[in-house]
């Protein structure tokens, strides 16, 4: 397999070559047994990069070169022998590493990875497992975010050369050869102004590659990732005879509808959550896109062709310069039967800290909403749990949060539905899982607010809006001036 290294330009820094085994051949139960590893959310790293942005830390990355290769393979695996290889009659290679491409390397990985950090002192978080802590000499954090084989270190300038010797060990260990100070995070950009106090984030060259690979780099911009109308999810005997109608080997088939869709979906849960509901109704109908569908696609993209340089912005103006760092007031709304197709609604929410958007979602519910405030109770209670994860990942990296933490609607009668048993016969039918907010409301963890429908942010998430007012929310929850 054959890849390459880029910078925060695009550039090509290093290429690589790598041997990869045949995985796909392994049998459960007998050279394969457990597979699982964890993985970092995206929304653990933005809520670091918040912290680094407020509290002007240091923030580093590392790579560790052929990092499957440092694990060992604990089950007998034997691997034909490769091309170019002198071997003789009916030979084969057992492996004592953990090749890449077998199922079990990632897994083996971890566990190696993972006891190497603690042993430096380091605990493992429990609300993302790829999260480490260590308090330092001088009582702050340090923290060390690992997704996979790359590590983002971040700690107090006076706590660096405390962490530079933690990861020297590492260095030493597994071969890495350089630690620099972070400008490419998962393929995402960072653009760091110290004096400010702010931190951006944002996808740009991913951005204007899609655009290139799907034939719309010259395409007119759009304003607004879709138009300002309500549709049927895609699907149904329309959708099937239209599907039909067209040939997937012209570029305009299911898969290519797929590729398109991945990609934007990528754009829309790393950094670009102003289009994460456009994109939330195209995935409705990958399996059977029809005309509609591709044109909403295109709709899209030329909205990421006028807004390719549009990121995330934390720290600024956007919350407290005192070092101090609060899970601030969140957003949730709903749109109440808004498919027409099965009348469900669509979940919004948007969970800042400092003022920073770290957490957001455009989802449709599960249920059938039998009203406006039961849409919007249920999309407070989903706003409520993430709330709560990021507050406790907060508390893990050493940032208690007193106190009740506020949360923004727009619905006085889900508000109500909170904080009291009203109304009970429109709500003895809503399922127990959505009452747990009343509980936390009750304990003073959470508290609702009510905030006026043309400044709820989360309003973004729910449906597609006019050209103005979606230039105002999405610089909001963005954090920069677009």
């Amino acid at each position: 397999m054959f890849t390459r290294k880029r910078d925060a330009m695009g550039q090509v820094v290093r290429w690589k070559a790598r041997l990869v085994a045949q995985g796909f051949s392994q049998r459960l139960g007998v050279d394969v047994f457990e597979v699982f590893a964890p993985v970092m959310h995206f929304k653990s790293l933005r809520c670091i990069l918040v912290v680094v942005a407020v509290r002007d830390l240091e923030l580093k990355q590392l790579d560790v070169p052929t990092a499957f290769l440092n694990a060992e393979c604990k089950e007998d695996v034997y691997m034909k022998v490769p091309t170019g290889v002198v071997a003789g009659q009916g030979q084969v290679c057992k492996l004592v590493k953990t090749l890449y491409g077998i199922k079990q390397a990632p897994r083996e990985w971890n566990i190696e990875f993972n006891g190497s950090i603690v042993a430096l002192g380091y605990t493992r978080c429990v609300s993302d497992t790829c999260v480490y802590v260590k308090q330092s000499r001088t009582g702050q954090s340090i923290i060390i975010p690992v997704f996979v084989d790359d590590a983002f270190p971040a700690c107090a300038t006076v706590d660096l050369p405390e962490m530079m010797a933690d990861l020297e060990v590492l260095m030493k260990k597994y071969k890495i050869p350089s630690i620099k100070d972070a400008d490419v995070l998962l393929g995402m950009r960072v653009t760091r102004d110290r004096r400010a106090g702010t931190l951006k984030l944002d996808q740009e060259l991913f951005a204007k590659k899609l655009l290139t690979v799907h034939r719309m780099e010259q395409c007119n911009g759009a304003d607004t990732p879709a138009e300002e109308r309500q549709r049927d999810s895609g699907g149904g005997a329309a959708a099937e005879t239209a599907a039909q109608q067209m040939d997937p080997d012209d570029g305009t088939g299911p898969v290519h509808f797929g590729s398109v869709v991945g990609g934007l979906s990528y754009l829309a849960m790393s950094t670009r959550p102003d289009i994460a509901h456009a994109v939330n109704m195209l995935s409705r109908a990958v399996s059977a896109p029809v005309a509609q569908d591709w044109r909403d696609a295109k709709r899209v993209l030329r909205n990421v062709k006028k807004t390719h340089h549009l990121g995330l912005l934390f720290g600024g103006g956007g919350g407290p310069r005192d070092g101090v760092v609060v899970l601030a007031p969140s957003f949730c709304d709903a749109d109440w039967a808004g498919d027409r197709t099965d009348r469900r609604s669509t979940t919004g929410y948007v969970v800042k800290v400092n003022g920073s958007t770290v957490s957001w979602a455009s989802k449709k519910q599960t249920t059938v909403a039998l009203s406006s405030a039961e849409a919007e109770y249920m999309a407070a209670g989903a706003a409520v749990q993430e709330m709560l994860w990021v507050r406790s990942l907060l508390r893990e990296m050493g940032f208690e949060q007193d106190g009740a933490r506020v949360l923004l609607c727009d619905n006085q009668a889900a508000m109500a539905m909170a904080a009291n048993d009203v109304h009970h016969a429109r709500t003895k039918h809503i399922d127990i899982r959505h009452h747990f907010i009343r509980e936390h409301v009750a304990a003073g963890t959470v508290r609702l607010e009510y905030v006026a429908s043309a400044d709820q942010q989360a309003d973004i998430l729910t449906k597609p809006l006019g050209r103005v007012l979606f230039a105002k929310l999405r610089e909001r929850v963005l954090g920069m001036q677009c």
